[in-house]
């Protein structure tokens, strides 16, 4: 069996040295369009008992923990829980998205749920580094983080204002379409917090992009963002509306595996929860007819495109140090690799070292760091890390996809 080091090399193509010394330049003179969420990220954890001030407490350690704690308060009971405050950070997929391009050397640009009328001080440095214009108040989220996976308590109401009206009226509309035009990547992100914004994706595709030059042909990225409580009826429109972005540029959905199963439900593939990942990314793109499909787990990461369908499995980390985020950080990843020209199945390497490196660090790594992972001795070292076996099955390995938000799946 050929090692994970040769396995990536291969799949990356990053091989002549050169091509690296270049991604910085690359990078630069490349634009990424990002909207339209925004949330206040509070990262908790909860007490189960305290012994001192402080950090002098032992946590809820896990999610069946703490559903326990919930248990015993019914009946007519009721329970004080005490939630330690980690840290307040900015939230939401566009911004964690946008924030993560713009660190890896990327020139981003977001319109989004930042504050209103001023900004939140929690994106200001974040707003200078992305020229980000504000639509809206973020949304809220306590993050609930356990040993083994998170619960995500969010307050959206606020972003109820992010319409395309409300894009016109504070972006304006030939600044807007400059925007577009400009980019060489646009992502939408979020459809599932952002209620309005299948009105917004219709807007944009039958207002901005038919009035594009002809040699404007920007790349678009879509995700979805844990659509489980949204209708099927409406998830149904959005893909339809997704799948009509090809007429304009090439596409990429990016889907985690509990949001592929939804999706491949919904779209009536056989293959379903029995399916290993390629094969649900394969089958997918072939339902909607796009260029590419990602869906990644904890496991592993697969993309479908013309050529077909590759996986590759990701390293573990048994102790992460962040758990909210590592889904946008795939898609950075991916979105990178987009942006300095490789080919989507390419891009797996950079899509699944991005998170992998955020989780153990709890920071969004830079350009060199995503480089230093392709050198010898730091694959060589995460060799142990990579299960080696085939694809993840999404019932074999139930683990994989039973995290409760697509941000703390790889």
């Amino acid at each position: 069996m050929p090692s994970y080091s040769s396995t990536i090399r291969e799949s990356a193509d990053l091989t002549v040295e050169p091509v690296a010394d270049h991604w910085a330049v690359a990078l630069r003179e490349r634009k990424v369009l990002v909207g339209f969420d925004g949330f206040v990220d509070n990262i908790v954890t909860p007490v189960a008992t305290r012994h001192g001030g402080g950090e002098a407490f032992m946590p809820v350690e896990t999610t069946r923990e703490f559903a326990e704690l919930i248990r015993k308060a019914g009946d007519g009971k009721n329970a004080n829980i005490e939630l330690f405050q980690r840290l307040q950070k900015v939230g939401g997929n566009g911004p964690i998205l946008a924030n993560a391009l713009s660190i890896a050397g990327c020139h981003v640009r977001y319109v989004g749920a930042l504050g209103w009328p001023s900004l939140h001080p929690v994106f200001k440095e974040f707003a200078e580094r992305t020229e980000a214009i504000s639509l809206a108040e973020p949304g809220a989220t306590t993050a609930l983080e356990f040993s083994d996976g998170k619960i995500m308590l969010s307050m959206a109401t606020s972003l109820d204002a992010v319409t395309y009206e409300r894009i016109l009226e504070t972006v304006g509309q030939d600044r807007f379409r400059n925007l577009v035009r400009e980019s060489d990547i646009v992502a939408f992100v979020d459809w599932t917090m952002v209620s309005r914004m299948t009105d917004i994706l219709t807007s944009v595709l039958e207002r901005v992009l038919p009035r594009l030059s002809k040699t404007a042909t920007p790349k678009f990225f879509f995700d979805l963002a844990d659509p489980a409580k949204r209708l099927s009826n409406e998830l149904r429109a959005v893909l339809h509306i997704i799948s009509c972005y090809q007429n304009f540029g090439s596409v990429c959905l990016g889907l985690n595996g509990t949001e592929a199963c939804q999706v491949a439900k919904l779209l009536q593939i056989s293959a379903g929860d029995e399916a290993s990942i390629d094969v649900l990314a394969r089958e997918i793109r072939r339902s909607l007819k796009l260029d590419v499909v990602l869906v990644h787990v904890k496991g592993g990461a697969a993309c479908a495109d013309a050529s077909g369908a590759k996986m590759l499995p990701s390293p573990r980390c048994s102790r992460p140090v962040v758990k909210t985020g590592a889904g946008d950080h795939f898609n950075a990843g991916y979105i990178v690799g987009q942006l300095l020209g490789l080919e989507p199945q390419k891009c797996l390497p950079l899509a699944i070292a991005s998170p992998s490196l955020y989780l153990r660090s709890g920071s969004s790594p830079t350009l060199d760091e995503l480089k230093s992972v392709f050198s010898d001795e730091n694959l060589e070292s995460l060799t142990n890390a990579f299960p080696q076996k085939a694809a993840p099955n999404l019932i074999g390995d139930r683990g994989l996809s039973s995290q409760p938000n697509h941000s703390s799946q790889l």
